[in-house]
C-alpha cells in the first residue's frame, strides 16, 4: 500500500481500497480520488465536473468502514463522500444492520437499507428483510415491508408505510381490512394520520417527498 500526496489506494480482503490516509479513530467514508474507482466504461457510468459521480464498478471496493460490492451500483457525493453501494457484508449503523442495498446522507448518517436483523428504533419494529429509511437526524422515515408487519395500531404492508418525525405513523398501506376512525378500509388501501395520530381524510394532506430526504 502507498501513501499518494494524502490519500491512499491498496487492496483490503480482495477489494480495492480507496479512501483518506487519517490519523486514526474511524475512517471516513470518502473517495479522495474518484477518478481511481474501478468503473466499467458503459452507459451506467455518469461524469460531473470530469469525475465519476456514478457507476458500475467493476470490482470491489473498500470505502472507509464500508466494503462494497464489485457488478453492482455505485455513486458518490460531489465531495467523494459515499452516497450509495452494494453492501457485501452486514454493518451496523445508527442501530440498524445493513446488508446489500445501501444509501447515506451527505454527511455519513444512514439514509437508506436493505435490514439483515430485528432491530427497535424510535418504539417502530425492524424485521429482517425490510427497506427503512431515516432522516439526517435518525428518525425512521419509511418503511418498506414485503410482508404484513405490526406498525401503529395498524398491521402494514408494502412500499408506502411513513412516520413523522416524532415516531407517530404517517402512512399505512393495509396488509387486512381495518375500521379506521371509525371507518371501515380495505387491503392495500392507504390511510394516513397526522403526528397527533388524528386520521386524515385525504393522504394528499402530506407532503410524502418530505418524509424521503
Amino acid at each position: 500500500m502507498s501513501n499518494v500526496t494524502g490519500w491512499w489506494i491498496g487492496v483490503v480482503g480482495g477489494a480495492l481500497a480507496l479512501g483518506s490516509a487519517g490519523c486514526g479513530g474511524p475512517k471516513e467514508a470518502k473517495v479522495d480520488d474518484v477518478n481511481a474507482l474501478p468503473c466499467k466504461a458503459d452507459t451506467n457510468k455518469s461524469i460531473e465536473a470530469g469525475k465519476a459521480s456514478r457507476c458500475l464498478l467493476s470490482a470491489d471496493v473498500e470505502v472507509g468502514p464500508y466494503v462494497c460490492e464489485g457488478g453492482k451500483m455505485f455513486s458518490v457525493y460531489a465531495d467523494g463522500a459515499l452516497k450509495d453501494c452494494y453492501l457485501k457484508a452486514p454493518v451496523t449503523l445508527a442501530g440498524v444492520t445493513c446488508k446489500e442495498g445501501f444509501a447515506l446522507h451527505e454527511k455519513g448518517a444512514l439514509r437508506r437499507c436493505k435490514t439483515t436483523a430485528k432491530a427497535t428504533k424510535d418504539g417502530i419494529g425492524i424485521e429482517p428483510g425490510n427497506w427503512v429509511t431515516l432522516s439526517p437526524a435518525g428518525k425512521v422515515r419509511r418503511l418498506e415491508t414485503s410482508v404484513p408487519q405490526p406498525m401503529g395500531a395498524y398491521s402494514c404492508q408494502g412500499n408506502w408505510n411513513y412516520f413523522h418525525e416524532n415516531g407517530a405513523l404517517a402512512q399505512c398501506e393495509l396488509a387486512q381490512p381495518a375500521d379506521v376512525g371509525g371507518k371501515p378500509r380495505a387491503a392495500k388501501e392507504r390511510v394516513c394520520f397526522d403526528e397527533k395520530g388524528g386520521v386524515l381524510a385525504d393522504c394528499k394532506a402530506l407532503v410524502i417527498e418530505s418524509f424521503l430526504r
